[in-house]
């Protein structure tokens, strides 16, 4: 008999622990409050997980701007949903397509 309420006392507890597990994981971390963030302390978060530090304050907004506008094509373009992927953020995302392509993509090209 003892062992039969041990064996009831331990599954409620596993099944408490894993409905608790489950809430947290489903969760934001806050209690269940949404946080809204705006741009600009999005990118500013965005500039701490990329470690990105500018020269001065107009080359920073000038980022933020690049940033902007490839958050809201990102946005638009899953909105769309008519893709089998997603775009997202990274750390590429405050360059422009040229700047991205005069870094990172081969000008020598043979064919």
């Amino acid at each position: 008999m003892a062992a039969l309420i041990r064996k009831s006392v331990f599954l409620a507890s596993l099944l408490l622990l894993l409905l608790a597990a489950a809430v947290w994981a489903s969760g934001d971390g806050d209690g269940g409050a949404s946080e809204e963030l705006t741009v600009e302390e999005e990118f500013e978060r965005w500039m701490v997980l990329h470690e990105r530090k500018y020269e001065d304050e107009s080359e920073k907004e000038k980022r933020f701007e690049i940033y902007k506008k490839n958050k809201e094509y990102v946005e638009s373009f899953n909105r769309a949903g008519n893709h089998t992927y997603t775009l997202g953020i990274n750390a590429f995302s405050d360059l422009t397509n040229e700047e991205f392509a005069d870094m990172y993509l081969s000008k020598n090209v043979c064919f």
